[in-house]
Formats: structure tokens, sequence, C-alpha cells
């Protein structure tokens, strides 16, 4: 046994492994010519190190946090005190070192004596766990002069903060504190300068909160007055009395659940400026995580409703400009850009495949623009014709197929959407009179290119006599010689007359009963739900427009009608009329099987052997080859894409004359209304084609 100013191994019975388990084995021994004769020899487990040479704490460091780089090692036996033995600090960042090129960084601890108001007369290490404390492994420990704190964690500056308002425990008591009121002398203001939070003595910031705005519920001074008061109740949803806005802070894993990013909890505090937006609610919408950070979708926060944080996926509506005017109580509620009308270079806001109702580069338009009055605009609700006992909003309801993404809206009385555009750059959002013919009722029904009619008796839009405030297009069915003719059977004026009476009846009972007269709007419904259908087995094309006399507009794509507009050799009035594919017609006349007849490639039809092509012109020496094209022919321009409509004239010298053969000699002139592709330097001057 030693006496008390020496160190017994044993430890009156324990060994230094039972006082520290770092150490895996000692043994008393003598070294001869040794300055350390007398002292206890043990050996570290892997990953420490006794810096200090002290038996009573054993191997005190972790050598991955600090290591020995000079010749002072242990215990200084002459001055019997520890030396800076492990000095060199390895957990410094390359920032923090200001250092460059590539690591590892490493800082020698006794340097931070050299640097400013550091205190020189206590101990300075490198922390390696030697203290009991894992914190800061890696990293100088030093102590600071009286009024002065190490607030950037670099040692190349040491202690280089001055306590007071800019630094009270390293923050600064002077910036806005989250909730907390401003020094302006208008604290209803959004435009704060400095804090009215001052540094007190024991070293926190005060916390001037409203607690009717922001509040310090949880008497924390370092996230400031962190509790919302002040949100509106959600529209369909329970109050909210109350939100703490560091909740996300608190519980990453509610976080996760909300679509709120980690990395962005600094940006979500409780608004205290009163006249700022969104006084009294958390700013949370602004670390609502997107694909940029990595999540499938980009999140935001329609409803501004913490409990649910960024509840919305950004397809159909984004955050527009009733985000500063919330709440509407509106189905868009803060997302009131409608992404109908975004399309940039055939992909929409969420990168998918879109097409531009108008043209490339078209940009969101947001559905407040309906509601907002301007000193140029001062009533666009009347300007736009929209009823304004409701609120114009984006759907954002994925289950609505016919709205979503759009604004929804009611129109006043006597007008509707008939273009389908909300836009006030394009003629409004409730463009249409009901009471015109082009547009007829709220079905916006076009009475000039009504199926089946006769347009040498009285038609067009009139007040509908037993629906006070409606109208109905008015008009009398084609009746030709014979059965020419086309006739209403459903009594619905919005289809006109819908069925062929012209010998075109459904032979096969494919879409009428067998054998009786086709129902043209019974093939033109089917064949929206089964467009497949169409054109690969009845060679059907529905992605043109019908063209249609001139002075009419034409017809849109998938039109399928009982034809009483357009002459036509394979469509004759009183049967269906419909658009065929490149390459095919309708050689027998009847619907039911489509365009059951090709052309080939030299312009010969497969009409049977003897017949008689039709005779095309020779254009500058090129060959004009014919094919279908609904009921017209239409030129290849030597098997290019030069496309024209022929257009049917109408009028003194220039109408169509019936052949004996009962075809059609008409004249193509470049006066008249036509479409081309691609270059109309192609066009002839004039061509005489006998149909």
């Amino acid at each position: 046994m030693l006496n008390e100013a020496g160190w017994d191994p044993l430890h009156n019975g324990d060994t230094i492994s039972d006082l520290d388990p770092s150490v895996s084995d000692f043994v008393l021994y003598r070294v001869r010519g040794s300055d350390r004769i007398g002292t206890c020899y043990y050996e570290c487990e892997y990953g420490y190190e006794d810096c200090d040479g002290d038996p009573r704490n054993g191997c005190e460091v972790l050598v991955s946090a600090c290591r020995n780089n000079d010749a002072n090692f242990g215990w200084d036996w002459d001055n019997q005190m520890p030396t800076n033995g492990c000095e060199l600090a390895l957990g410094y960042s390359k920032a923090q070192l200001q250092a460059s090129g590539a690591g590892p960084y490493t800082y020698s601890c006794p340097q931070v004596g050299f640097t400013a108001n550091v205190n020189r007369s206590e101990p300075i290490y490198c922390r390696g766990g030697q203290d009991g404390n894992n914190n800061n492994l890696g990293t100088c420990q030093f102590t600071c002069d009286v009024g002065y704190q190490d607030c950037d964690g670099s040692p190349l500056s040491g202690c280089e903060a001055q306590i007071g308002d800019d630094s009270c425990s390293c923050i600064s008591c002077s910036n806005y504190l989250p909730g907390t009121f401003s020094k302006s002398t208008d604290q209803q203001s959004s435009d704060w300068i400095v804090s009215a939070s001052t540094c007190q003595a024991n070293q926190t910031c005060s916390l001037p909160c409203d607690p009717l705005v922001c509040a310090d519920a949880d008497q924390d001074w370092t996230n400031g007055c962190e509790t919302a008061m002040l949100y509106p109740t959600p529209r369909g949803a329970a109050p909210i009395p109350s939100w703490d806005c560091s909740t996300w802070a608190r519980f990453p894993l509610v976080a996760k659940k909300h679509h709120i990013n980690p990395k962005k909890f600094g940006e979500i505090f409780c608004e205290g400026r009163v006249g700022a937006s969104g006084a009294g609610t958390c700013s949370y919408q602004a670390a609502c995580i997107n694909v940029d950070d990595g999540a499938i979708n980009n999140y935001q926060d329609c409803d501004n409703d913490p409990r649910n944080g960024c509840e919305d996926v950004s397809r159909w509506c984004q955050v527009g400009k009733s985000a500063a005017t919330f709440p509407r109580g509106t189905q868009s509620d803060r997302c009131s850009s409608a992404l109908r009308y975004f399309c940039d270079s055939g992909f929409d806001a969420n990168n998918q495949p879109c097409e531009s109702i108008l043209s490339a580069n078209d940009v969101p338009f947001d559905c407040e623009d309906l509601f907002r009055i301007t000193a140029q605009n001062p009533d666009p609700l009347a300007l736009s014709h929209i009823d304004n006992s409701t609120v114009p909003y984006c759907d954002r309801d994925a289950t609505h197929l016919a709205t979503r993404g759009d604004c929804v809206f009611k129109c006043q009385t006597g007008w509707a959407n008939c273009d389908k555009d909300a836009r006030t750059s394009k003629g409004g959002a409730c463009e249409a009179n009901v009471s015109q013919d082009v547009h007829c009722n709220y079905d916006c029904v076009d009475c000039t290119t009504l199926p089946g009619i006769d347009r040498q008796k009285p038609f067009g839009c009139i007040a509908d006599p037993l629906n006070a405030g409606k109208y109905k297009c008015q008009y009398s069915c084609i009746a030709g010689s014979g059965s020419s003719s086309c006739a209403d059977m459903d009594g619905k004026w919005q289809n006109g007359c819908e069925v062929a009476l012209n010998v075109d009846p459904d032979k096969l009972g494919i879409f009428v009963n067998t054998d009786h007269p086709m129902d043209c709007s019974v093939m033109q419904e089917e064949a929206a739900r089964n467009p497949e259908l169409f054109v690969h087995h009845l060679h059907i094309d529905l992605s043109v427009e019908v063209p249609v006399p001139q002075g009419l507009k034409n017809l849109p794509p998938g039109s399928i009608f009982c034809n009483g507009l357009i002459p036509s050799t394979d469509n004759p009035f009183g049967t269906c009329f419909f658009m065929c594919i490149p390459g095919f017609y309708n050689k027998n006349h009847l619907s039911y099987d489509g365009c059951e007849a090709k052309w080939d490639d030299n312009g010969q039809s497969d009409f049977p052997p003897g017949s008689t092509p039709y005779p095309w012109a020779a254009v500058a020496g090129k060959t004009v080859y014919p094919f279908y094209f609904g009921g017209y022919r239409i030129g290849n321009y030597e098997n290019e894409k030069y496309l024209w409509l022929l257009t049917l004239l109408y009028g003194s010298g220039n109408s169509p004359i019936t052949l004996p053969n009962g075809l059609l000699t008409m004249q193509y002139q470049t006066s008249l209304l036509y479409s081309y592709y691609p270059d109309p330097l192609a066009l002839p001057q004039s061509l005489i084609i006998w149909y």
C-alpha cells in the first residue's frame, strides 16, 4: 500500500479496468533508467488513447477526435501537470477553418490562446470525451473573457462576439425574433427594422409577444413567440384555436407526414407583425417539400390548415393571387392559379405531356383575376358576365374530370362559356350570348350547322316557348326526293335531324336495330367512347375538323351526322357523313362499316375490273394522286404532305354541275378558303378537277 501521495494500482481491491472500462489491462513495473519507474503500465482499447498520462481517468480520449502532433505527450513529471497531449483537433469543417483543398482539416488547440478575448488562465485542450461530455468532439475547449462568447464555432476567431442585443447567447435580439413586436413606430406595419427584443442580464432575449397574435406558450425564448393564434377557420373544417409553429421541428415524423422539408425548419415561424400577410399564422408554406428536394411530387398548402401541412399535390392548381386575400371560402382556397392554361413546349407544370389550348408557352391563368377589381378594370365580373353571387375558383379536385385544373364560375343569365376558356384576354369567361344562332342556349349549340336540317326553310335560335329564359334551335328536317332525307326521331333539338333515311341501314345491328335506318348521333356518341374501334376498324378519322361550305364554321373533330350540309358522292344527303382516314373512302355509301374501300398507291380505286378511275390533272408535270378524305377527294402532291381541302363554290358562275354519271365538277381557286401543308407556293393558281 502506497501513501496518499502515491497511487495504488489495486485501489483497495479495485483494478483500473474496474474504474475505467477503456483500460484493457495493467501491471505495476519498474523500468531501470527510466523517469517513469513506479508508474502504472496499461494498454488502451482500440480507438482510445491516454493523452494526459493520468491513471485515474485511464484512456480518456477518442483518437478519432484528437491526436498528438508534437513532442509534448502525456504527463509533465517535472511540473506534475498534464501537457497538451493529443492537442490536434480533427472535428472542424473546411468552412470553420477557412481551409482550401481536400481534407482532412485539423487545428492545433494551443493556437486558440493567441486569438481574441480568450482566457489563457483556463485549460485549453482538444475535446476527446475526456470530461464525459461527447458534445463537440474533435473541437477545442477554451474559455472566453467576461463579456464575450464564441458564436461562429471557428477557433480562428476565438471569442469574437460581444454579448449584447446583437449577440445574446449567440442569438441576435435585434433581428426579428419570430412572433415579436418591431421597434418601428407603427407596430401594425409589416415593414420592421429592428426587433423590440433586448438581451437581458441572464443572456436571454426578452420576448415582446402579443398573446392574441403569437404567444410564447412553451416558455422557450430561443424560438420566440411560437404559437399562432389567428388562424381562420378552414373551409369545411373545425376551428383552429392555436397552433405551435415549432411542432414540425420537435416531431420530425409529423413533418414527414405533412410533407414538410426538415432542412427548412428554420424558415417556419409565427408571423407576429399584425400588418404583414398571414399575421398570427405559421410560415410553413415555404418549407413544403418538392421534387428538387427528392420528393416524388411538388407539394403545397392550399387550405391554410397547419393540421395537415402541405396537403396538396400541385397537379391541377397552384398557389396564386388568392393566397394574399385568404380566406375566400372556395374550393381552391389559396391555390387559384389554373394549370389548364399552361403548356410549355408540350409539357405542363408537372412535366407531363400536354396540348396547349392556344399555343406553346402559355402561362397559368389565375382564377382570382375573374374576381379582382382594379382601377383599369373596375368591374371585371360585369365585363366577363360572371354572376357575382359566387366566387370564381380553381378546381383542384382530381375526381372532377371536366373542370379540374380550370376556373369554376357561374355566368350571368343569358350568357355562357362556350369556348371553355376563362381567360379575359380571350373574350371573357362568359363570352357567348345564348340567344345567338352560333351558340344557342346554355348548350352552346350552333344552329347554323345542325345536321340534316333544310336550309331553304327558316332556321336559327329562338326563345324556347316551353322554358322561360331559355332558347332552342328552330329548324325543319331536309326531305329529298324519295327517301333522301334526315329525320328527328329522338325529339332532341340539340342534335337536329339525326336519323339517315337515304338507304343507310345498319345491316349488322351494330349501332341500332338490324336493318333500321342509321342514327348518326348514336355513331358519334359511340365514337367518343370507343375511338380505337372507329379509327382502326372503320377507318373513320376523328382527329380533323369537318370542312363545311364557305361562310360556316367547320365542325369539330369526331363529328358524325346526317348529311344535309355537304354535297358528297360518298355520303349523299340523307346518309351519315364522316371523315375517312387518308387512303380510304366510303364506297358503298353505308355507315355501319365506315370507310371500307381503299385507294392504292397509284390513285386507283378498288372499283370492279374494267371501271375507269376518276381523272386528275397534272400540275407542272407532277401528277396529283387522289384519295378520299371524308366527302372530299384530296390531292396528295407527289405523295408528300401537301394537302388542301377543296371548297365547294356557291353563287353565280361557280355552281356545282351535276353530270350525267352523277358526279360533280368543281373549280378550285386560290382566292377561296383552303388549308394546306406546309408550303403555299406548292399550290397551283387554278385547277379543274372532274369529281
